[in-house]
């Protein structure tokens, strides 16, 4: 009978549950899996038919720097119901209080960014250093801490024909910026361009069709045939781009601090490039005046590799 593992990711914005979604799939092949997510979040979102969901609560609460950490409690009758084996959270360090074998994937954590003064951070690290809770983090975000290393998950897909297009995007929780907006009409009015640009929902118009514009959809095609991409830099986001093959420009400007340490990973990475002016980003695309990395090297792919290999490792031993 197979192994059941729990799948539980932050629900802020679409990219831990979207990279959670990818690590449930791969693993679904050897183990049952149980994904636990917001009701609401599931209508932004594509979770394969043979992946068992779980409806909870909104657990993440970011207002006025405020971080719900017992959202734990609210939730584990729902988590211990499904009889797990194995628990999994995508950056929600809390799960450690349950009575249950887990990881935790976490490229940094909310209590870290927000500088909370009453989170209780000495309660956490004791019970991860009691309990041996091993922390995964992606390679390009790697430093002289404790945690195990791990690469976007999947691999960089085969190349294909690519069109001579643009994505500009700035995730699915944004608002409309009027700032913004004029500076994307900059570059769609432009009568010397020649790179179709697939847009931002929020920013597209109708009367942009005859201007060589789309609205992006997001789908794998998408993502496949996407030559740049202007973005915010969610992981999510990040993690597609890099995967097809997409030159990435991190967009920065107005972004909080999970976007900017992304994009400081990226660039330092020489991933990508950082850059905080959308219309300077369209230049030097225009002037085909970049470069960019081979993404063949094997250290930054493969992470799913690794968390099933520790997966292995857990279930065959007993925590105290």
């Amino acid at each position: 009978m197979k192994k059941i593992i729990g799948i539980i990711p932050c629900d802020n914005g679409l990219g831990h549950i979207t990279r959670s979604i990818e690590l449930a799939s791969y693993l679904s092949k050897q183990y049952k899996i149980v994904f636990f997510i917001n009701k609401k979040k599931i209508k932004k979102v594509h979770i394969p038919t043979y992946i068992k969901k779980v409806f909870i609560n909104k657990i993440f609460i970011f207002k006025k720097n405020k971080y719900n950490y017992n959202w734990i409690n609210k939730v584990k009758k729902n988590i211990y119901s499904q009889k797990i084996d194995f628990l999994i959270s995508d950056n929600l360090p809390e799960i450690i209080y349950l009575n249950l074998k887990c990881l935790i994937i976490a490229n940094f954590f909310w209590h870290e960014q927000l500088k909370m003064k009453k989170f209780p951070l000495k309660k956490l690290n004791n019970t991860i250093q009691k309990k041996k809770i091993k922390i995964f983090r992606n390679i390009i975000f790697k430093n002289k801490e404790k945690f195990e290393y791990f690469g976007f998950l999947g691999k960089l897909k085969k190349s294909i024909k690519k069109e001579d297009s643009i994505l500009i995007s700035f995730g699915s929780d944004d608002k409309f910026n009027n700032i913004i907006n004029k500076e994307l009409k900059k570059i769609i009015y432009d009568k010397n361009r020649k790179h179709k640009i697939l847009l931002d929902p929020i920013y597209f118009r109708k009367k942009f069709i005859n201007l060589n514009v789309e609205k992006a959809n997001f789908s794998k095609k998408m993502y496949e045939k996407t030559k740049y991409a202007i973005i915010k830099p969610g992981f999510g986001s990040i993690q597609k781009c890099l995967e097809n093959g997409t030159k990435l420009f991190c967009y920065t400007k107005y972004c909080n601090v999970e976007f900017n340490r992304n994009a400081n990973a990226i660039k330092k990475a020489k991933l990508g490039i950082k850059i905080d002016n959308i219309y300077k980003c369209y230049t030097l695309i225009k002037n085909n005046y970049i470069m960019f990395p081979n993404l063949t090297n094997k250290k930054i792919w493969g992470g799913e590799i690794k968390i099933l290999s520790q997966i292995k490792k857990e279930l065959k031993t007993t925590r105290k």
